[in-house]
């Protein structure tokens, strides 16, 4: 689910929308929350790379001076 909504949106909005639902989610069904958040993050970050917008620290091409 993040993946999709990363690429449909942007890695931020997915991360400040997924975290609070999986938190509550993990917290009502007892378990750890901390893996599933990584794994959100990660796989946030990952597919922001498909976009142009989505990460400002992808590496430009060089135009030269």
């Amino acid at each position: 689910m993040a993946a999709v909504l990363t690429v449909l949106t942007s890695n931020d909005v997915v991360i400040l929308t997924l975290t609070p639902v999986i938190y509550h989610f993990s917290k009502a069904t007892g378990i750890d929350p901390a893996p599933l958040l990584f794994l959100e993050f990660f796989t946030a970050n990952v597919w922001s790379m498909a976009l142009l917008i989505g990460e400002h620290m992808h590496p430009k091409p060089y135009a030269g001076p």
